[in-house]
Order: C-alpha cells, then sequence, then structure tokens
C-alpha cells in the first residue's frame, strides 16, 4: 500500500516537471501575452500544488521509518529532492520568465 502511494506521488512529480516542459516556447518564437497569461496561471497552480506534494511525501517518508520500509525511506528521500529541485526551478522562472522562451 504504501509502495503504490509512493508510485502515485512519483507519477503526480513527473507530471508537474512535464508541464513546465510545456511552457516552453519553441526556439525563436516570441512570447505572446496570452502566452504570458498561461505562464502566470500555470506556474501560480504549481505553487499550490508543491507544498501539499512535499507534505505527502514527508508524511510517506515518515511512515516508512516507522514500519522500518528501508528502500521505501531511500526513495521518499530521492523523491523529495525531485521536489526541492522542481521548486527551485519554479523560482527561477519566476524570477525570469523569459527562461521559458
Amino acid at each position: 500500500q504504501k509502495m503504490e502511494a509512493f508510485r502515485l506521488l512519483g507519477e503526480k512529480v513527473q507530471a508537474l516537471n512535464a508541464s513546465l516542459v510545456d511552457l516552453k516556447r519553441p526556439e525563436g518564437q516570441a512570447t505572446t501575452d496570452e502566452d504570458r497569461a498561461k505562464i502566470s496561471m500555470r506556474l501560480s497552480e504549481l505553487e499550490l500544488q508543491l507544498p501539499l506534494l512535499i507534505e505527502e511525501v514527508q508524511n510517506l517518508k515518515t511512515d516508512a521509518e516507522k514500519l522500518k520500509m528501508t528502500s521505501l525511506e531511500v526513495s521518499t528521500r530521492s523523491l523529495k529532492q525531485s521536489m526541492v529541485e522542481l521548486s527551485k526551478r519554479l523560482q527561477n522562472i519566476q524570477q525570469a520568465p523569459q527562461t521559458l522562451q
């Protein structure tokens, strides 16, 4: 049951990462006002989702520690690191939205 919860969390994190890639404009194409509005809206959604996912993975990690599920514990640490990296990417994009071009 815990491994399934981990798998689902991993899929959610992958989807968030993929949604950032989807925001990028093709090389040489200018970002329109409509694009900027979509990017802004999507970044706001991601900002809301990420803390909830981080909390979920932390809870799962705590459960894994209690149940002595070492492999799950290690996996949750790795997933949390991915989420921290995603958070950093979001911060960078917000500070320099032109990086999506």
